[in-house]
């Protein structure tokens, strides 16, 4: 699997240099780098899940229905 992509990423650069589009010391996007080897990319210690994203929209929620308690 790895071979057919390395493959097409070869064959992206050689018809950008021959199309002029890109230059010869062109280098690789973060985006064609993870496809490439996503080994490279780790979280960060702190990164949040998603599990902490919905618990934040739950927490925000909460709050929300307290501030329109408050209101009425």
């Amino acid at each position: 699997m790895r071979e057919e992509e390395l493959k097409k990423v070869s064959k992206g650069r050689k018809a950008a240099a021959a199309g002029g589009g890109a230059s010869k010391n062109s280098i690789m996007n973060g985006r064609a780098l993870f496809q490439y080897n996503p080994d490279l990319f780790r979280d960060a210690d702190g990164a949040a899940d998603a599990t902490a994203y919905e618990e934040e929209d739950a927490l925000d929620k909460i709050e929300e229905e307290k501030v329109g308690e408050d209101a009425d």
